[in-house]
């Protein structure tokens, strides 16, 4: 990452708060790199800093293994603007997006902001096949949702150029038609208010002096049925 990383939540993916693992868990997480994303000049309140916005690569292990679906590889996304990723082995707690620490102000506003967007671009940011301008448009609009979202200011205060967070390139200029078209389509998933899909669970991976993550992963049932198709594949291969 550039200068700072910052503290983010692991995108795990989608569903209810209800569907997510029990909270007191907690897990292993280790930065492994970026992905699809470019660099961007931020600033949040009075800081201004140049970093990656896009895909975060992280690797997951959880110890007690009371919830093989938190073991892997996952593709995150940062929410917070504090802290920077650790490439060594760190421990995590695993909360309900609703109360991430590294979500300011109405958390659980933003929360389903945060809800809202996930649940109308499906498992698209997680894809190696998108584009840089798509992944970096979503990391932005994560950080806008987290910093700026209020539902009761027009536009639900949803402005890249103005508020307690903006953006633009690098050099100081605006930021790209690609990267603006995108985001101005996830801010307006944001202020939609969709429900969430049941197939996954949007969570936060928090710690106190590391970046925090948002991840997605798939509910018991979902990983069940994901279970059951690679039987049902396996036994037809060994029929064939």
């Amino acid at each position: 990452m550039t200068s700072r990383a910052m503290t983010a939540l692991t995108i795990l993916t989608l569903s209810t708060l209800a569907a997510a693992p029990a909270m007191a868990q907690s897990v292993m997480m280790k930065y492994n790199g970026t992905g699809l994303g470019s660099n961007v000049r931020v600033t949040f309140g009075t800081t201004t800093n140049d970093v990656f916005a896009g895909q975060l690569r992280h690797s997951i292990t959880s110890p007690t293994n009371t919830d093989p679906r938190l073991n892997g590889n996952f593709v995150t996304f940062c929410i917070d603007l504090a802290q920077v990723v650790s490439g060594q082995n760190r421990a995590f707690d695993v909360v309900q997006l609703n109360t991430a620490p590294a979500i300011l102000g109405d958390k659980v506003m933003r929360a389903s902001a945060l809800e809202s967007l996930f649940a109308n671009v499906g498992n698209a940011p997680l894809m190696w096949n998108t584009s840089n301008d798509y992944a970096a448009a979503f990391q932005l609009a994560i950080w806008e949702i987290v910093n700026d979202f209020d539902s009761t200011k027009a536009n639900a205060g949803l402005d890249i150029t103005s508020g307690e967070f903006t953006a633009r390139r690098t050099n100081n200029a605006a930021l790209t038609s690609g990267v603006m078209n995108n985001l101005n389509t996830f801010l307006g998933f944001a202020r939609a208010g969709t429900s969430m899909p049941m197939s996954h669970s949007l969570l936060g991976i928090a710690n106190g002096t590391n970046q925090d993550q948002v991840a997605v992963i798939p509910t018991p049932a979902a990983a069940a049925l994901a279970g059951l198709g690679m039987g049902l594949i396996a036994a037809r291969r060994r029929r064939a």
